[in-house]
């Protein structure tokens, strides 16, 4: 019997522009992606989207509005993610010549090329079997688990985290990867460091601050993010894709929610935060959850 395939992505970090050399360049992510004035605006194609095991690629770069600051970010401003129907075919000798290549100089350069394979996607029930690509994508990495403590991470990660996003119409799908083959301890001197891949899409340009505090308040989130997995995160915005995507409707409920959103207080490092009850246990470790996800302004 065949194996079964196993989906995943090929991630490529990178500080320099990808389509720098293009004719004009794109230094900057469209703000409606799907409103593009032409094709050549918003689709690409390279070595990788052309290998035969590739399904589709997307090119982000990161927006100027971040939900943390160091050290729970990264400073590498680009990334494209290749999916992967079948990570097998990255034992395929044209691959792995591809994958050499985009590790470029080296790690210590700024060049992260990593392979994932898909180990959970939660999905709202609006989005259930919805390819899109969200306009923001928070990409974040973790080193991993406390020992003994990944089977209470991922229901807290289902059940709270995930379950706080959902409340937002804005909120598409969180997928869960973790690197394949064996994971290289030197890894963890790169950047972005760590074996475990969480993407959040959302059908918004903006972080929808209300369903994220949330997240941030729940007794889950101060025991396994707070004071467990080591993680960095970074905001992106798409902005090229190897294939069109597709035009989404705007209805009332997505209108309203937008206000809504923009009546919420966003929280700002150095904000005093009194104590709060978290699930009905008093904890002052709130206020580092909402400083880990206070705005930060990127310099342009």
């Amino acid at each position: 019997m065949a194996p079964v395939p196993v989906p995943g992505v090929f991630c490529v970090w990178s500080r320099a522009n990808p389509d720098a050399d293009s004719d004009p360049p794109h230094p900057h992510p469209h703000p409606h992606p799907d409103v593009a004035s032409s094709d050549e605006a918003i689709l690409f194609t390279d070595q990788i989207a052309s290998l035969q095991g590739v399904s589709r690629g997307v090119r982000m770069q990161a927006s100027d509005q971040q939900s943390a600051g160091p050290p729970f970010t990264h400073d590498i401003p680009f990334l494209a993610i290749y999916e992967l129907p079948d990570v097998a075919y990255c034992q395929e000798a044209e691959f792995r010549d591809v994958k050499k290549q985009c590790a470029g100089t080296g790690e210590g350069e700024g060049v992260a090329p990593r392979v994932y394979e898909l180990v959970e996607m939660i999905e709202a029930e609006e989005y259930k079997g919805d390819t899109v690509i969200g306009e923001l994508v928070v990409v974040v990495t973790g080193e991993g688990f406390p020992e003994g403590g990944s089977e209470a991470f991922w229901t807290f990660h289902r059940d709270e985290f995930v379950a706080s996003f959902m409340q937002a119409p804005e909120f598409i799908r969180a997928q869960v990867y973790k690197i394949t083959g064996n994971f290289d301890p030197q890894i963890k001197n790169a950047v972005p460091g760590g074996p475990y891949l969480f993407v959040y899409h959302w059908d918004c340009m903006e972080v929808p601050w209300s369903e994220v505090v949330a997240a941030a308040q729940t007794k889950g989130y101060i025991k396994h993010i707070e004071s467990g997995i080591k993680w960095q995160g970074v905001n992106y915005h798409p902005y090229q894709y190897t294939e069109r995507p597709v035009e989404r409707e705007r209805g009332s409920e997505y209108e309203e929610s937008e206000e809504e959103d923009q009546e919420v207080e966003t929280p700002r490092v150095g904000n005093t935060v009194a104590d709060a009850a978290v699930n009905g246990t008093d904890s002052t470790k709130l206020s580092g959850a909402l400083n880990a996800l206070s705005i930060q302004e990127t310099e342009s």
